[in-house]
């Protein structure tokens, strides 16, 4: 037996968004930016896991919209957004969460000096750019190291950090050793991780790893 969902469960949702929804853009960073009306709205439940739930939002849009894991999403009010779950279907609509992009991201990497066949420097030394202007969120890893210092058994709290960024055209040539700056600090990367990309596409969401850097290793 087939169910046929009533046309105006449609309708009636198409009504909530003209008098609740808000102009939202996906992938303003993109050549083909989407509009659309959708409901932002807090999560309705609390969670301190790597104490991200102030910074999470669910957002409900039309089951005409075509959002993925890894798009952003630009609010009303000018804040940019990483779609970081799979949008799913309701009855009437489609849901699913978002993280908010607090941190831009230049990431670059460190060429050497290179000299002809005769030693004459022919490319001096120096970052080449990579991908810039990246939004993004970053999450400080929790894990410590165990240090014995005096005899006693003390932690050090660790220096590596996560970040999330969309993967595209730019950020797919990011490799390992490339640099970003964030808060007086420089990173480099230790790890990336492919496996939050949708799967059989180019798109998604590309993990990072860094650590904090010692000093200017380059010196």
């Amino acid at each position: 037996m087939d169910f046929y969902v009533p046309s105006y469960l449609d309708d009636d949702f198409s009504d909530i968004l003209l008098v609740l929804g808000e102009d939202c853009i996906a992938n303003s960073n993109s050549a083909t930016p989407t509009l659309f009306k959708a409901l932002v709205q807090s999560l309705d439940f609390k969670s301190n896991m790597k104490g991200l739930s102030d910074n999470t939002k669910e957002i409900v849009f039309s089951k005409s919209i075509n959002l993925i894991k890894g798009d952003y999403i630009t609010d009303s009010y000018n804040n940019t957004y990483l779609l970081n779950w799979s949008p799913y279907r309701d009855i009437n609509s489609q849901r699913t969460q978002m993280q908010i992009c607090t941190c831009n991201f230049n990431f670059q990497r460190w060429a050497y000096e290179i000299f002809d066949s005769e030693g004459v420097s022919c490319t001096p030394a120096g970052y080449i750019d990579i991908a810039m202007n990246i939004d993004g969120f970053i999450t400080r890893i929790n894990s410590k190291n165990w240090l014995s210092s005096d005899g006693m058994i003390g932690i050090e709290p660790s220096q590596n950090i996560m970040i999330c960024i969309q993967f595209n055209e730019y950020t797919r040539n990011i490799a390992y050793t490339d640099e970003f700056h964030y808060v007086n600090t420089q990173y480099l990367i230790t790890d990336i991780d492919y496996t939050q990309l949708n799967h059989g596409s180019n798109d998604g969401i590309l993990v990072l790893y860094a650590k904090m850097m010692d000093g200017d290793k380059h010196a």
